[in-house]
């Protein structure tokens, strides 16, 4: 017996040690964002565990036990499920918003949430690499109750992507890493370690200098290749039109050269139509495709070039908006067509372009159908408009592309189709803004 009490007393001994080295991490410095400081609208888009189920990542120790006595490995399916909750993205947004940074997509704005999404310039994702975790269980039980009560402490070690919306590809990676340590014991404290520790490694991220300079000034980090400086954009300035004579040739006879002057305006994830109306970048397109993005993504014909544009302005009554290319490539020959602002007659042939549905697989798609109706003062989007009623085809993705007469005079842009009850569209009742109309409301002159 005496020799069996050393034993026990070295199994109990071993018993005090942790089975879990859970790191600490201390939070960075953050970096002051300067008052007048425009950072670029960012959002938390994917939280990805790379950590095979049934890993020993975490250790708990049971309700009666010391918690200096580890009991047993915690189940990885226990803290997983934790991390792949919505309140991983809320801890991101609450967490880059108390740095100044622009996060969109928020899950506490509810109006105006697909507007805001628009906007978003980089999409942020988070891969978690590795987890630990050491937890206590401090519930109660006796002979009618048991409860679960958890403290302890976590640590997340994270990879950080961040993908350009405009140029459809990944320019910034980075690791960071969080801990958190809950005293107070909570029913729900593995969900609160985890929350927290993700938000001190979404805080390490915000005072990451690398992805500061890219969000806040632009600057891509240094293996990346670098984008020419944008022109100045001077959005209160009256835009005046050189004016070209009124085509008398038949649309069909140019109709490949027409097409050319219609393009493809991508703003966060959704796409739509708009259309070139001078030499110098200016694009015409509806205030939806855009939403409140600043920059834009343009597809010219047949994706012969992916450009950036900065938004000059919008009227959100009248549902357009004016776009204006940061940089014109030598080799890009721009098309504009003439403008017609007088109103087509009723029964007039007229053609609308754009990219319906798919944007990759049916960019430059032309239609053809006939006025169907002047609409003054036309309810339509809870305001009153002047409308061209027309029954050319158009479906989503149309919206912003240009209307052409049958001499491919420009006469007004695509804004909306007609739902039936059921939400199905109806074909050939569509309606557009005309061309004189939008001209007005932007500030366009002649």
């Amino acid at each position: 017996m005496q020799r069996l009490i050393p034993l026990i007393a070295i199994m109990f001994l071993t018993a005090c040690g942790s089975l879990i080295e859970v790191p600490v991490v201390e939070d960075k410095t953050p970096i002051m964002m300067p008052e007048d400081a425009q950072p670029s609208p960012i959002r938390f888009t994917r939280n990805k565990v790379s950590i095979p189920r049934g890993s020993e990542i975490g250790a708990i120790s049971p309700r009666g036990f010391s918690c200096k006595k580890p009991w047993g490995y915690l189940p990885s399916r226990m803290v997983i499920s934790n991390l792949e909750r919505e309140e991983m993205k809320e801890s991101f947004d609450a967490t880059m918003e108390s740095l100044g940074y622009d996060v969109t997509g928020r899950s506490t704005i509810l109006f105006d949430e697909e507007d805001d999404i628009l906007r978003t310039l980089y999409s942020v994702g988070a891969n978690i690499q590795d987890i630990k975790i050491d937890l206590c269980n401090r519930g109660r039980s006796d002979e009618y109750l048991f409860s679960q009560a958890y403290g302890g402490e976590a640590y997340l070690d994270i990879e950080w992507t961040v993908y350009d919306q405009l140029h459809r590809k990944t320019v910034y990676k980075t690791k960071t890493q969080g801990y958190s340590n809950l005293k107070v014991s909570n029913e729900e404290g593995v969900g609160y370690l985890l929350d927290d520790a993700f938000a001190a490694a979404a805080h390490n991220l915000g005072a990451d200098r690398g992805f500061y300079n890219l969000i806040v000034h632009g600057t891509l980090p240094p293996k990346a290749p670098k984008e020419e400086a944008a022109r100045p954009v001077d959005a209160g300035d009256t835009l005046y039109l050189k004016r070209k004579p009124l085509s008398t040739t038949q649309l069909t006879k140019t109709m490949e050269e027409s097409r050319k002057a219609a393009v493809i305006v991508r703003a966060g994830a959704g796409h739509g139509s708009g259309f070139f109306i001078d030499k110098n970048g200016h694009i015409l397109t509806n205030q939806h495709v855009v939403g409140d993005a600043h920059k834009v993504r343009i597809e010219t014909t047949g994706k012969s070039h992916v450009l950036l544009g900065t938004v000059l302005r919008r009227n959100k009554v009248q549902d357009i908006a004016l776009i204006r290319l940061d940089e014109i490539p030598d080799d890009l020959d721009i098309t504009e067509l003439p403008i017609r602002t007088q109103w087509p007659k009723v029964g007039e042939d007229v053609y609308a372009i754009g990219a319906p549905l798919d944007a990759r697989r049916l960019q430059d798609t032309v239609t053809k159908g006939i006025v169907s109706a002047h609409r003054k003062k036309y309810k339509i989007f809870g305001t009153y408009m002047n409308l061209i009623q027309a029954d050319v085809s158009i479906h989503g993705g149309n919206s912003g592309g240009p209307l052409l007469d049958a001499n491919g005079n420009i006469v007004g842009l695509s804004v909306a189709g007609h739902n039936g009850a059921f939400g199905d569209a109806l074909p050939g009742l569509n309606y557009f803004v005309p061309i004189e109309e939008a001209f007005d409301k932007l500030d366009i002159r002649f």
